[in-house]
């Protein structure tokens, strides 16, 4: 790949610095996405700048008109840490004329709202466990369709907020209060859907007119007793003490049949595709002990820092991070050349 100009754009906290963050990068110990991309896109021979974003527009749009990246290598999850606003950064980007690795605008405001998301996925034909929104401030009586034991999630975040082991509920009451918690305490909406056991997966894809469906990862609780809920709380994501606890880790499953294989990457084809996806995203399932798939959520925007779950998967098919990262960027850049 030729050499580029790139702006990379991170969610920056207001301690930050993008100064500072470029020297973590480059000194090999930041931990984050865009230290990483920072690090090994400069040794690739690249031009990188960081750009932090928090809650400044107009800073934002001059490091973009002042610079001229030829790509702008977009990690940003949020605006003013609002998660809900995280489609308003491609927006923006869009109407500067700034090419940009990743989803657009449409695709990230529909995968966040996890239940229009869940109907387009249905118009499909893909299955996701029966569910219902409650709006903040309003709680109905529980659909009659909808059985013990429930998962109350956040409707519009991310990152496993708002989600613990008693975010499963196994009565009205717990579910009300559960509900309660999601609208008061994160502040949004709650969608609560039935709760099915089985095999968590993460697939990663690649690509567009023809995505590349990476080698799924299984979230593996071998440590935790058969009584334990498998959840993938906020606690089993970030918490390494809990996750060493019981054990909780991403692995590549060695006993999955082809023909499941060959589903499960049909199913997280058409979710991708479905949703409008673009340049790179991940899936996630539950494989249940029937053999059933079940699409728990599409992720347009997923960590791809170098430990993260997409990368170890491009690892196995041969891309190291670098090549990983160049990878999106030409994805991207066709996409544009070809548009």
């Amino acid at each position: 790949m030729k050499k580029l100009r790139i702006t990379i754009l991170y969610d920056r906290s207001p301690d930050q610095s993008d100064e500072k963050e470029h020297e973590l990068a480059m000194a090999g110990t930041g931990e984050d996405a865009h230290h990483h991309l920072v690090e090994h896109l400069s040794k690739a021979g690249h031009d990188v700048a960081l750009h932090g974003v928090h809650d400044d527009v107009k800073a934002l749009i001059a490091a973009i008109e002042s610079r001229q990246p030829e790509i702008v290598f977009n990690l940003c999850e949020s605006f003013r840490g609002d998660s809900a606003m995280e489609f308003h950064i491609p927006a923006l980007l869009e109407m500067l004329g700034a090419r940009y690795t990743g989803s657009g605008p449409g695709a990230i405001m529909l995968a966040l709202d996890k239940g229009l998301a869940k109907k387009v996925l249905a118009y499909h034909g893909l299955w996701s466990a029966d569910f219902t929104v409650y709006p903040r401030g309003q709680f109905d009586i529980r659909p009659s369709k909808l059985r013990f034991p429930l998962i109350v999630k956040p409707l519009t975040e991310d990152a496993s907020i708002g989600i613990a082991e008693s975010s499963v509920v196994r009565n009205d009451d717990a579910l009300a209060a559960r509900i309660s918690y999601v609208h008061e305490k994160i502040g949004c909406a709650a969608l609560v859907e039935e709760y099915i056991e089985g095999r968590e997966l993460f697939v990663g894809v690649i690509g567009n007119d023809r995505p590349t469906i990476l080698p799924p990862m299984e979230l593996d609780f071998s440590k935790a007793p058969d009584d334990k809920l498998k959840v993938y709380s906020f606690k089993a994501k970030f918490d390494s003490s809990y996750r060493d606890k019981w054990g909780i880790q991403s692995v590549f499953p060695e006993d999955l049949k082809k023909e499941t294989l060959d589903r499960i990457g049909e199913i997280t084809r058409t979710a991708y595709t479905a949703l409008g996806l673009r340049d790179y995203g991940r899936v996630d399932l539950m494989l249940a002990p029937d053999g059933a798939v079940y699409v728990l959520e599409v992720n347009p925007n997923p960590n791809i820092a170098e430990n993260e779950d997409l990368p170890n998967a491009a690892a196995q098919t041969g891309l190291g991070y670098a090549e990983f990262a160049e990878k999106i960027i030409k994805i991207a850049l066709d996409r544009y050349r070809n548009g």
